[in-house]
């Protein structure tokens, strides 16, 4: 099965196994994260290249943001949360 099989497939996972593999994914992204060395964490600046930490707040944002805050399809079609997220200020930095 491909990665991108398997994220169609989560589509249809039920509860506990949709906690199951946020679980997982969470433990494989911190495994990535545990191999840096100090200076891996800090990255020249680029437009283009986002410092690892940085990166890894994105994914808890979305984390929280879908999981979380119970999103909903506003007027405009756009998603929003409805509960505020834990970090204040959070939306404005990580909302892409």
């Amino acid at each position: 099965m491909t990665i991108r099989s398997e994220g169609v497939a989560a589509r249809t996972l039920n509860r506990i196994a949709l906690g199951a593999a946020f679980a997982d994914a969470h433990r494989r992204t911190w495994a990535i994260l545990q191999d840096l060395a100090p200076s891996q964490w800090q990255v020249r600046y680029d437009p283009g290249i986002n410092p690892p930490l940085w990166e890894y707040a994105h994914i808890a944002w979305f984390t929280e943001h879908w999981v979380l805050r119970h999103p909903r399809r506003g007027n405009a079609g756009r998603m929003s949360a409805t509960l505020p997220s834990i970090l204040p200020d959070a939306d404005r930095l990580f909302d892409s």
